[in-house]
């Protein structure tokens, strides 16, 4: 007994300048069945909070501090935000806007906030993320698409929006069959940009500033929306 509990006491000093730092383990997570299951037992089967809203809204305003977002359709004309509750994640409805908060950093950089939403979803989607990332897919007609992370990657499939801003500092740009009727602004500065648009992109007027490997030109004078590109650090793969 008396050995279990100093074995007990030396892990507890080993995981306090952890504890200490906010900076806890990071656990692998998947989502099932609003349930989260993780590697540690010790965060197991984690109740995922679930908030319905009209989708009528305009505006959907994300701002953790660390997280992982998921944004995909939903099977209604509603707007449904998971979330793990009792970690301090804030999700509140401001007359036509629906906000998305955390401040702090207790929990891992994977803690899942789910967006369910209409594909035909005509407001504007906004995201700021320090540490994590953010998927976005099937969403047909946005007004606006904002993504910005410090640290982490974007990931942007079957998207259409009349303005598209992604940015990321350090981490990956990744988008699939992505379009825009006015503009698409990607930006990197130490990383790299992947992906396809949904027409060939010398239909599009593109504009670069690549400080890296690229396949694609300097400009392209096309007709449609205009595009452009920017990477400080990395390559870019269009």
């Amino acid at each position: 007994m008396m050995n279990f509990r100093r074995c007990m006491l030396g892990v507890m000093i080993a995981l306090l300048p952890l504890a200490m730092t906010g900076c806890l383990p990071k656990t692998e997570i998947t989502t099932k069945d609003s349930q989260i299951s993780m590697a540690d037992d010790t965060y197991s089967d984690v109740s995922m909070k679930k908030v319905k809203f009209n989708g009528l809204k305009k505006y959907i305003d994300i701002n953790m501090e660390c997280g992982n977002v998921t944004i995909k359709k939903s099977s209604d004309k509603d707007i449904h935000v998971e979330y793990v509750d009792g970690v301090g994640i804030r999700v509140e409805e401001m007359g036509s806007m629906i906000s998305v908060r955390y401040q702090g950093s207790s929990i891992n950089s994977d803690e899942p906030v789910i967006i369910h939403m209409p594909d035909v979803y005509k407001g504007e989607v906004n995201a700021k993320i320090d540490n994590g990332g953010i998927q976005i897919g099937d969403m047909k007609d946005l007004e606006k698409l904002e993504l910005e992370l410090t640290n982490g990657n974007i990931n942007c499939e079957n998207v259409v929006a009349k303005e598209v801003e992604l940015a990321s500092k350090n981490g990956k740009v990744m988008f699939a069959n992505l379009d825009a009727d006015k503009s698409i602004d990607i930006k990197i500065e130490n990383g790299n940009i992947e992906g396809s648009f949904a027409k060939d992109i010398n239909k599009y007027k593109v504009t670069t500033d690549i400080k890296g490997n690229r396949n694609i030109p300097e400009n392209i004078d096309g007709e449609g929306a205009e595009v452009h590109i920017e990477c400080a650090n990395g390559s870019v793969n269009i």
